[in-house]
């Protein structure tokens, strides 16, 4: 940096002609490297004589040497006569802490001058001695003292123009360096495929990019300086400024999915929105980018459906096989009995097990199918997940045998969590039996719960709430999994196990129980370092409940009045063959027009057992029609698939009673049994 770049050399010149006037003497304003930015004229005697001579003017030149090395060692003012007697003065001019440039002002005398001595010096040199006087008279005479206030005086009129100028300097670089960020921040907005957006604290638009303006099909003028509600619909405007007082609020930004009408129509951004801080850093308003995501989640849909028909297929396949192998067990061991009834020997008692057998996998089947796809019916409770767990570990302990450690290590706090307890155990079972059997030569198993805790960040969905959670963890050192089995572990009928070892519906029960319960699960494993299954679940608020007693087989029987309404004559057959060897007196009906009339002639109806699915009317409407009439008429509903009629998204609706087909007599007239004892207890 030169002091020539900071400062008006003009104006430099007027000052230094203004102080030659003031003071007489003759001043020079010298860059480093030796450029004259400003001088006065020389003062007679030196520019006459001094100058013109070469012994004298050597002089001249050793005495400016002098003063500038003085002042290249440090010095803040250096003073010299030089050897033609006059006086000399140098003063450095520093801005910035640096020194830019050196001020010299001389050819005055601190006295009255020996004029004999200068006569002499005049005859020596050859100058005219007259000539010589006559040029000496006119050299200002400056007491000593005064000297250093004068040169001072100069030099902080120097660094202060000096200072001006090196703000000046900053201020264009600063401007500059602002000018190329904003063009280069312009660019690259510019350049964005994505919306990029600001917004002040009362959401009006400051800044939209080209990508924005097109995604709102509006010009600048009709986006810039307006709200929201000017530029969206009243509806959108208002969900879009509840979020942006939110990050404003919060300071922290949030990344959130919003469908939006667009001239290309309804169309689905993933935006992230940040606070907007100004110099002082008081959040100003919202600064955001929005990605337009909807050719992205079409074809993300089409994947997942291609997925989806692989799993149908696989899922179909799995069942067909399974179903297959169940129904050549009951109808071998049938055409067996048959057989030997006809040769008129007795039944075996072998045959009625491996029906009984075939028909209990048969269920233990669709009811893992129905957990798997999350149309199972539950009934749900609020439970502390630490007494699950608890609960669990004797009959684990059996499961795992003795060369698999069990750890239960639960939390400090209950872990309060709405959940079906019998599927819950089924959960934490699945999973035991998984780390089971990725540990053939024994090894640990640990289950841990967390109450309170955050959802990560890969598993959140826009509007989870933030801390809400309770976690089950069960980790293993087993074999691990590579990634392709990892990305497929909870595909229906997907096993990596040999033929016979498992059904391969396990962890996909897990992952549909999971996400029936409106929970997450996350998977980390590799090979050879174990696996570990993370479980969460929305935390409950409400107090801790107990989970219904199954009904008790035994005394069951009863001489009440039932109406039974079943659309399949088999089942009808044998639900009513059940019911009526249990004492009941049991009217039945096919559809909802016999029912009516088997009602409308009924002196005395004290249960109605119906299907919930049949053709025209469902069980519960026709219920509640019945219901007009005879208000408090009671009600078990039976059904393998209950779709939304009596559960919403399977969860059983309060005050209503239902039996999961396929169901066991003495399951059906305990159950009978117990609600019609309930209002007299």
């Amino acid at each position: 940096m030169r002091f020539s770049d900071l400062v008006d050399t003009a104006a430099m010149q007027r000052l230094c002609d203004g102080f030659s006037a003031i003071t007489h003497t003759t001043t020079v304003l010298m860059d480093l490297d030796g450029t004259w930015l400003a001088a006065s004229r020389s003062r007679h005697l030196c520019a006459g004589f001094h100058r013109m001579a070469p012994p004298t003017a050597a002089r001249c030149r050793e005495s400016d040497a002098h003063l500038a090395r003085r002042l290249d060692g440090g010095e803040p003012y250096a003073i010299h006569t030089c050897q033609n007697g006059l006086v000399d003065v140098a003063v450095p001019i520093v801005v910035g802490g640096r020194r830019l440039a050196n001020f010299y002002a001389g050819q005055f005398f601190l006295e009255p001058p020996d004029r004999a001595a200068f006569a002499a010096q005049a005859r020596a040199f050859g100058f005219d001695v007259d000539a010589y006087l006559a040029a000496l008279d006119e050299v200002p005479i400056i007491p000593r003292e005064r000297v250093p206030a004068i040169m001072s005086f100069f030099a902080d009129l120097a660094r202060f123009a000096g200072e001006m100028g090196l703000a000046r300097r900053s201020e264009q670089e600063a401007s500059r360096s602002m000018a190329a960020s904003e063009a280069l921040l312009r660019t690259l907005t510019d350049a964005s495929p994505d919306a990029v957006f600001l917004k002040d604290r009362d959401g009006r638009w400051l800044f939209a990019n080209p990508a924005a303006l097109a995604l709102l099909g509006r010009r600048p003028d009709e986006v810039l300086g307006r709200t929201d509600f000017e530029i969206f619909g009243p509806a959108e405007a208002v969900a879009i400024q509840a979020l942006d007082r939110e990050v404003m609020e919060r300071g922290e930004p949030r990344v959130v999915e919003e469908e939006l009408r667009t001239p290309r129509g309804p169309r689905v951004f993933l935006t992230h929105k940040g606070p907007y801080r100004d110099l002082e850093g008081v959040v100003a308003g919202v600064v955001g980018n929005a990605t337009d995501i909807t050719e992205r989640q079409r074809l993300e849909e089409q994947l997942r459906q291609a997925q989806r028909l692989e799993s149908i297929g696989r899922l179909a396949g799995g069942v067909a096989h399974d179903f297959n192998n169940l129904l050549t067990v009951i109808l071998g061991c049938t055409e067996a009995m048959r057989a030997d009834a006809r040769a008129g020997r007795p039944m075996l008692e072998e045959d009625l097990d491996q029906i009984q057998q075939a028909g209990d996998r048969a269920r233990d089947l669709t009811r893992q199918l129905l957990a798997f796809a999350r149309k199972q019916v539950i009934a749900p409770v609020c439970m502390d997940l630490n007494a699950a767990v608890t609960g669990a570990e004797r009959l684990l302990a059996r499961v795992l045998g003795e060369d698999i450690q069990l750890t239960v290590a639960t939390a400090d706090q209950p872990a309060p969590a709405r959940c079906d307890p019998g599927q819950l155990e089924q959960v934490i079972m699945n999973l035991a039996v998984n780390a089971r059997d990725a540990m053939p030569r024994g090894g640990s198993l640990t289950l841990e719960t967390a109450s309170d805790v955050r959802l990560p960040e890969d598993l959140a969905r826009p509007g989870d709430p933030a801390h809400a959670w309770v976690r089950l963890r069960v980790s293993d050192t087993g074999c691990g999994m590579p990634p392709d089995v990892k990305s497929r572990l909870f595909e229906p009928f997907f096993t990596t196990k040999g033929r016979g070892q498992g059904t391969g519906l396990g962890l996909a029960t897990v992952h549909g129980i999971v996400s029936q319960g409106g929970g997450r699960i996350r998977v980390e494993s590799e090979p050879g370092r174990g696996s570990r299954f993370e479980i969460y679940l929305p935390r409950a608020e409400e107090p801790l409940g107990e989970a219904a007693s199954p009904p008790e087989a035994g005394a069951s029987r009863g001489t009440e009045s039932l109406l039974l309404i079943e659309d399949d004559s088999q089942v009808r057959a044998v639900t009513a063959r059940v019911l009526r060897s249990a004492g009941y007196e049991v009217t039945v009906a096919a559809n909802a027009a016999e029912a009516r009339a088997a009602f409308q002639q009924s002196e005395r109806l004290d249960l109605v057992v119906s299907d919930v699915v049949m053709p025209g009317i469902d069980g519960k409407a026709l219920v509640e029609e019945l219901r007009g009439t005879r208000p408090g008429l009671r009600a078990l509903f039976l059904s393998g698939y209950a779709e939304d009629v009596i559960a919403h998204r399977g969860v059983l609706e309060p005050g209503v009673e239902f039996l999961a087909k396929p169901f066991t007599a003495a399951a059906l007239t305990a159950r009978v049994r117990s609600l019609l004892d309930r209002d007299r207890a």
